[in-house]
């Protein structure tokens, strides 16, 4: 049963019944080498450095990626309701007999995510600047294998170190934490 299909849920209790549980297998499909390599490869030194003190920096030290998708699902199908469930921005689980609390504020700590600013964009222009500037103002939805083609033959020694590192944080994000598999 979903959280927002019962509004009468007692404090304390799980949103999945045990008689609902069900067996996950969520996999990882990111290839993390390929993609530090060719961060690695395509930045100049100064930009790179950019990198490592960004959110996803720490990961170019990285030599695998372990995920456990089993751990997780175990870990949502735990949730519980809570008496201060009604902040839509926090998440409460029971583990044993502890119940552990995943806040907004505390999900941007661990990231290094901002929270509360508006980050949204008002100016078109602004919106596709990075689009018509180093990908040819494609304005069509292009797959990973294509993705992938045009990072590679960008001249990151030629653009400026800021949108540098946005194409880069954004190929990372998009491979690694996005990573999808066959999506050709």
């Amino acid at each position: 049963m979903a959280k927002s299909e019962s509004l009468d849920i007692d404090v304390g209790k799980i949103y999945f019944s045990y008689a609902d549980h069900f067996p996950g297998r969520i996999l990882s499909m990111c290839k993390l080498s390929s993609v530090i390599k060719a961060i690695k490869e395509k930045l100049t030194k100064r930009q790179l450095t950019m990198f490592k003190k960004d959110i996803f920096g720490h990961f170019l030290e990285c030599r695998s990626f372990p995920f456990s998708g089993v751990i997780l699902h175990n870990l949502l199908l735990r949730q519980v309701a809570h008496e201060e469930d009604s902040r839509e921005d926090q998440l409460w689980f029971q583990i044993s007999e502890h119940l552990i609390r995943l806040s907004i504020v505390e999900w941007c700590l661990v990231t290094g995510l901002s929270f509360g600013v508006d980050t949204n964009q008002k100016n078109d222009e602004m919106e596709q600047r990075l689009r018509n500037a180093y990908f040819g103002g494609v304005h069509r939805k292009i797959n990973v294998k294509e993705f992938d083609a045009i990072f590679k033959e960008l001249k990151f020694e030629e653009m400026d170190d800021m949108d540098a590192l946005k194409i880069a944080l954004f190929y990372f994000a998009d491979r690694v934490l996005n990573a999808r598999k066959n999506h050709y």
